[in-house]
């Protein structure tokens, strides 16, 4: 998993534009939740909603609000 605005042309390698979706959901360039979601998704070895949950446990109200969107839409996009 790289995260990269570039396609690569490698069935093993998984490419997430992890930059502009925190741009988009949480307003700054900050991957780690984007890419755990995107991990997630990918391993199938945590579920979004176990995320969900941790999220809620470790951060303020604010940063939830934005980061569990912000991991619900990569969840969604690399398990398809």
């Amino acid at each position: 998993m790289l995260n990269t605005k570039k396609s690569i042309d490698d069935e093993r390698v998984v490419t997430i534009d992890g930059d502009s979706i925190a741009e988009k959901y949480i307003g700054l360039p900050i991957t780690n939740t984007i890419l755990l979601g995107a991990l997630a998704g990918i391993s199938g070895l945590v579920s979004f909603e176990e995320i969900n949950s941790a999220i809620i446990q470790t951060m303020p109200k604010r940063l939830y609000e934005k980061n569990i969107p912000a991991v619900k839409a990569v969840f969604e996009e690399v398990i398809r």
